[in-house]
């Protein structure tokens, strides 16, 4: 899995017809992007989250996460 992973990540993009090699980071609109994208926020976002919840929340919160976008929501009690 990670030799595909790397594989990805080196892959780089079509510009003007000229392939350009990737020097870090995902390429904008790769496949593997989002894909990343939500193996990370599922350890950050997600598990921050819920420790926030339980030590200060009072209301309800909603958290909504697709891909590498969030939606927060907040209603006092």
């Amino acid at each position: 899995m990670q030799g595909l992973i790397r594989k990805w990540l080196k892959a780089g993009v079509v510009e003007d017809g000229c392939r350009v090699a990737a020097t870090k980071g995902a390429p904008q609109g790769a496949v593997i992007s989002p894909l990343l994208a939500n193996i990370y926020l599922l350890y950050a976002i997600d598990q921050w989250t819920q420790q926030w919840r339980r030590r200060y929340a009072q209301g309800n919160v909603i958290v909504v996460r697709y891909a590498d976008d969030s939606v927060f929501g907040f209603k006092p009690s």
